[in-house]
């Protein structure tokens, strides 16, 4: 919430009524049969959900058709072995984008299906947001909101496309989907896939495990370095082979999906639900309301780890690009940045040099900090209690609700 707070009080050093809206997207699918009827993807709000221009481009004549990423020639100067990192900040035809994600068009992409799949096809359910609210830890409610939450929001958003024939085998079929982009950022980051530093737009540009490595270790182990074995349905060298090759390619990704999901404009309507959802609980600890919600800082992915991605990978040893060397991983180190003595890169929200550390920042956000310079209009969930699942009568004593289905 951090940077959506610094956006707003930018925007208020213009007109200081100005308050940055949050989008409840959970009501959706409450009030509307298709997540993409929403109004929020009106012409006059936020732009069409899934545009059928060749380049899943917003075409609707709207405020937002036209909205470009900007090039990524002031990041171009980077050294592999000074960094001991891949350049993270611009893709093959040099646009601000994701490295690894080859939609040449300088245009904010979107489309409803990731390949060929729907996904979920709906966004977060009552059900998902109670399990979520219903966390014992603020690790646990971190993970929550993450995967089953606001995350599945930048997946709809985004989506996927240009796989070409890649994906038609149906012993992958199970590739049509997020999870195909999801896995090839662990062969990525790994160095098990590599991506070409420049393209040219109208030719073929794509990612490939090199041959070397799958003569080297086997399709089926460098599956399970990078954790997507259990992905896998079969247990033959030519399934995995197929599984590898289905993985090493993300192909055209939506920048919902990717980390230039700020540049899509309803990046900035979508985490104020999460923190919305947080408050609530909180109030209801301070409340008294609620005693066994543990809120010691950290992230849980529900096997005693830290963190969304697995270890963290030196690329110091690695020429550059070129260079087959693999990266030095360590599974068991945690990504900085993660920890609550970590420092954020947004600051000075009470306009005295102010700067925080997670834990500092989680503190500030409290709800009933008098200090904080925002809060939300209501934590009422109607919607939900009148698909019988109520938030409001949620306490220690009472969790009745985590036996409706």
């Amino acid at each position: 919430m951090a940077f959506t707070l610094e956006l707003e009080q930018t925007l208020q050093s213009i007109n200081p009524t100005i308050a940055l809206p949050y989008w409840e997207y959970g009501m959706d699918l409450y009030l509307y049969s298709n997540w993409y009827d929403s109004p929020i993807f009106n012409s006059d709000w936020f732009g069409e959900a899934s545009p059928i221009t060749a380049d899943h481009s917003i075409g609707d004549g709207g405020f937002w058709q036209g909205i470009k990423l900007p090039n990524g020639e002031n990041y171009n100067d980077w050294s592999i072995q000074d960094s001991g990192s891949l350049n993270p900040f611009y893709n093959a035809y040099g646009l601000l984008r994701t490295p690894w994600n080859h939609n040449p068009s300088s245009y904010i992409g979107r489309s409803n299906k990731t390949y060929s799949d729907y996904g979920d096809s709906a966004m977060p359910s009552c059900r998902q947001l109670l399990d979520c609210f219903e966390s014992d830890s603020t690790a646990e409610m971190n993970q929550c909101i993450n995967g089953n939450t606001h995350g599945p929001v930048h997946i709809l958003i985004g989506g996927a496309w240009g796989e070409g024939n890649t994906l038609d085998d149906d012993d992958i079929s199970s590739l049509r989907s997020h999870y195909k982009p999801a896995g090839f950022k662990n062969l990525w980051r790994m160095g098990f896939t590599r991506c070409p530093d420049s393209c040219t737009v109208g030719e073929s540009c794509s990612c490939k495990v090199p041959d070397e490595y799958i003569q080297t270790y086997g399709a089926k182990t460098i599956l399970e370095l990078a954790l997507l074995n259990d992905t896998v349905s079969g247990d033959t060298d030519e399934i995995y082979l197929k599984y590898l090759r289905g993985y090493e390619d993300a192909a055209a990704v939506g920048d919902m999906f990717t980390s230039s999901a700020p540049y899509d404009p309803t990046f900035w309507s979508v985490h104020g639900a999460s923190e919305r959802l947080l408050d609530y609980k909180r109030i209801l600890v301070t409340q008294g309301d609620v005693t066994d919600f543990d809120e010691t800082w950290a992230y849980d992915r529900g096997d005693g780890r830290a963190i969304y991605l697995y270890g963290v990978c030196d690329w110091s040893n690695v020429k550059d690009s070129s260079d087959l060397t693999l990266p030095t991983c360590d599974m068991e180190q945690v990504c900085s940045g993660h920890f609550e003595n970590d420092l954020l890169e947004f600051s000075n929200f009470l306009n005295n040099e102010d700067t925080y550390t997670n834990i500092e920042f989680y503190d500030f956000i409290h709800p009933w900090n008098d200090d904080l310079p925002y809060t939300y209009d209501t934590f009422d969930y109607d919607y939900c209690a009148n698909e019988g699942m109520s938030f409001t009568s949620y306490t220690s004593s009472y969790k009745g609700n985590k036996n409706m289905k």
